[in-house]
């Protein structure tokens, strides 16, 4: 089976100056001009939005004879990449980067959700619909890809993650 680590790698690194070069720029630009900062985070949101397709949707090696894989029973593929793979890579590559994938986007959203009551809710609401919008366009369309609910639960702790430094951030100031 093909895993999100071995195509993570053809725009990981794009992928990991864009996030630095956005929370940097989130940071810094502390923008005066309200309208101004809400396009800003807009986009960054859109950037990143994009990015995550691009990781999560382009095809890997795909065939017409390719199968369709869902896997709905928790935690199964992270016990057997743990255990059952004989290298201690592959599943801290897979599981590291499915969260770290999600952080941006839960600190994105964070910060776009800053004025709600219930932020954290609301962030992990959007990373677990964002997530399950991905899993199921990984099923449906033949991509080659594999639909997985740990990759559900991955990418939803992600988010969260993002919503947790975001408010560690916050507090910084």
């Amino acid at each position: 089976m093909k895993h999100l680590w071995s195509d993570f790698g053809k725009l990981g690194s794009l992928f990991v100056v864009g996030v630095i070069t956005i929370i940097v720029s989130n940071r810094r630009g502390k923008d005066k001009n309200p309208n101004k900062a809400k396009s800003s985070l807009d986009n960054q949101i859109k950037i990143v939005v994009w990015a995550i397709l691009l990781i999560t949707m382009i095809p890997t090696n795909y065939n017409s004879d390719t199968r369709r894989i869902l896997n709905l029973v928790p935690f199964e593929n992270m016990y057997d990449m743990v255990f059952k793979s004989g290298r201690i890579g592959l599943p801290l590559w897979n599981i590291g980067l499915n969260i770290l994938m999600f952080i941006p986007f839960g600190y994105l959203m964070s910060q776009d959700l800053k004025d709600k009551p219930d932020i954290c809710m609301a962030v992990v609401a959007r990373g677990f619909l964002f997530s399950l919008m991905i899993e199921t366009m990984q099923f449906v369309v033949p991509l080659g890809r594999s639909a997985d609910v740990d990759d559900l639960i991955l990418n939803t702790l992600g988010a969260y993650f993002g919503f947790l430094f975001w408010s560690y951030t916050r507090q910084k100031n």
